[in-house]
């Protein structure tokens, strides 16, 4: 626990004070808890905020220093804000004393200007793309028109929330298979080029043929310690070459596509997609952004190529009069249980609600996905690493054991 010092607003007068929380969101819930309007939260014993000037970053220098979490947990707090009834020029002025220091800081106090001039929420956001996609935007904008911004803003944090957990869940899950992939393949490398030539110079000295499984590891032995440096050649050339194939909207689609045939690894790729696309589209659904708009929106954030042309292409059905379900289903893209529980959702007007139930059941789903291929992967590749070590050892002793069988 830390000591904050507050100065707030009870009713109309000023006040200041002390309080013990985890953080600085948690003395703003309780501040709010007590009825008080925050006008600045400062942890006790650390600088002032804005004691000393940061100096302000080119916008085009943003996005390299504020990442995705730094923007959900700033949606996070923006949000604690808003629904303590914090008016929203205070509670961006509030932000940006928290993040002085971070270029963030920068943006915020870059977005508060604006809206001080009478610019909308959204459209001051809008100016920072990289950190504010189309998405994000949208979503706000929504939020303004109905009045509903604290909700709106809310919705946002909890999307993104969710997205960064599922992504969060997927790669801490492929972390220990691929450690165990780089060491296998340290080994085995390691064992051809240093171990194996060893043993060449006395099988040569024997003077006598070599079994095929020895006489085939020396020859692969040798074409690694020829072939060396082909290894920088794939490195440097052949992966920046297909990362930028990749970045191609024909390379990205075919590439995308293949994901979604590969075995067991298509389901994830496949799921997550669905996920993600889900709870964008639920999201924006529910907070009042028309269902053609909220189509282009979500389209990008799938992940997946296939499954964002697919949704494209369905924007036109859509604008002409056809069901949404109906146009997905026709894709081959969507498994069956989207897009019937999608139909559900038009036929009972809960659209965004089954939307969001569709993107809980496939993060569930990843995850038990995820568990078991990492269960799977790993008595498999300690297999294999046990099979290519044996078979190395077994090569090495036949000319041995082939010669005390002559001499005997």
């Amino acid at each position: 626990m830390a000591t904050f010092t507050y100065t707030a607003l009870d009713k109309s007068r000023k006040i200041s004070g002390e309080l013990n929380a985890s953080d600085a969101q948690a003395a703003l819930m309780e501040l709010a808890r007590k009825g008080l309007t925050p006008l600045h939260v400062q942890e006790k014993g650390k600088p002032a905020a804005g004691a000393s000037p940061s100096k302000k970053s080119a916008p085009s220098l943003f996005a390299k220093r504020v990442g995705y979490k730094h923007i959900t947990a700033f949606t996070r707090q923006f949000a604690t804000l808003l629904a303590s009834n914090l008016p929203l020029i205070r509670a961006l002025d509030f932000l940006r004393d928290q993040y002085q220091g971070s270029p963030l800081a920068d943006v915020i106090g870059s977005v508060a200007t604006d809206v001080r001039e009478g610019q909308p929420l959204s459209r001051a956001l809008a100016d920072h793309p990289r950190l504010f996609d189309r998405l994000y935007v949208s979503l706000v904008a929504a939020g303004e028109a109905g009045g509903l911004l604290g909700e709106a803003v809310d919705r946002l944090a909890f999307m993104r929330e969710s997205q960064e957990d599922l992504r969060a869940k997927v790669k801490g899950a492929l972390i220990y298979p691929a450690i165990m992939f780089v060491a296998m393949v340290g080994a085995v490398v390691t064992m051809m080029l240093v171990v194996v030539p060893r043993f060449a110079g006395m099988f040569a000295d024997m003077g006598q043929s070599l079994p095929w499984a020895t006489q085939a590891l020396l020859d692969i032995s040798h074409g690694l310690q020829k072939s060396w440096w082909a290894f920088p050649i794939v490195l440097f050339v052949v992966i920046p070459a297909w990362k930028k194939y990749g970045a191609t909207p024909d390379g990205r689609m075919r590439i995308d596509s293949a994901k979604l045939r590969v075995p067991a690894v298509g389901d994830i790729v496949s799921q997550v997609s669905m996920a993600r696309w889900c709870r964008t589209l639920g999201t924006l659904i529910g907070s009042g952004v028309p269902l053609l708009t909220a189509l282009q929106s979500s389209a990008g954030v799938a992940g997946n190529m296939a499954v964002t042309k697919a949704v494209q292409a369905s924007i036109s059905d859509v604008r002409e009069g056809k069901k949404l379900a109906d146009t997905l289903k026709s894709s081959g893209i969507f498994p069956r249980y989207v897009t019937e529980m999608i139909s559900m959702g038009e036929e009972s007007g809960s659209l965004d609600a089954m939307l969001g139930k569709v993107a809980d059941h496939y993060e569930r789903e990843v995850d038990q996905l995820v568990k078991n291929l990492t269960a799977m992967l790993e008595p498999i590749m300690i297999l294999f690493m046990g099979g290519v070590v044996g078979f190395i050892v077994m090569a090495m002793l036949l000319p041995v054991f082939q010669m005390q069988l002559m001499a005997g």
